[in-house]
């Protein structure tokens, strides 16, 4: 069952970019409703997408980066879920992919380049956790329409061979802990320099177990720097 709430637009500051943000909802093309919590109902495929809405630059490129967090983990509860092991030699390898093209009613950056490197790794810089790294190259220049919600990644999670409880043979247990994902940076490159769309939002995946945002206590809430606090 999934929870739609309508909060994955993050503004920049600045008069002039005052209506650009960034959507992270689980749902294959996103919209202005986001659907920002994701419960484990069977093994198969789920989807994550991250949007544009409001941008007007000229870009030949962007990157994402994202940080998958057990909630157990974050609160020393556990171990992180081998159903979130897609990182090479992990229980659910190479079951992440990545497309950044259109289809029907969900606009892409571009139909020419394409993704140049995509990769799931523990994460570097936070103990525990793992990281999704998005990087897209554009053949030629785009400029976009202000008025349009861009998808600029379709990320797809592989949950075939994923259970609840513990593993089996040929399956990846502790598919229905609680997870967050959190948008940790987000660039482009514009006339040859590097800028910044406003990061910082979460979706969680199971999250009305941990009460939304991997928080050990919801009612304390905590910033990203909290969280990763707690990892070092």
């Amino acid at each position: 069952m999934k929870t739609i709430l309508a909060v994955g637009l993050f503004l920049l500051a600045g008069a002039a970019r005052a209506d650009e943000g960034l959507i992270l909802t689980w749902e294959s093309c996103p919209d202005a409703s986001p659907v920002s919590d994701q419960a484990f109902d069977g093994p198969h495929a789920y989807v994550l997408s991250v949007g544009l809405t409001g941008s007007g630059r000229t870009i030949t490129s962007y990157e994402l980066d994202l940080a998958v967090v057990s909630f157990y983990v974050n609160c020393a509860r556990g171990t992180f879920p081998p159903a979130w092991e897609f990182e090479p030699g992990g229980c659910n390898q190479d079951g992440m992919s990545i497309a950044t093209l259109g289809e029907p009613g969900c606009d892409a950056v571009s139909a020419g380049g394409g993704v140049t490197f995509a990769t799931y790794d523990v994460h570097p810089g936070f103990s525990g956790a793992r990281r999704v790294r998005v990087g897209v190259g554009l053949a030629a220049p785009v400029t976009l329409d202000p008025a349009k919600i861009y998808r600029l990644a379709k990320i797809t999670f592989d949950h075939s061979q994923s259970v609840t409880g513990l593993s089996g043979v040929g399956t990846c247990g502790q598919a229905d802990d609680p997870m967050c994902i959190h948008l940790e940076r987000a660039t482009f490159t514009e006339s040859g320099s590097e800028g910044q769309w406003p990061a910082g939002g979460f979706v969680d995946w199971v999250g009305q177990v941990s009460g939304g945002a991997c928080l050990c206590d919801p009612a304390k809430p905590a910033t990203w720097g909290d969280l990763k606090a707690r990892y070092r």
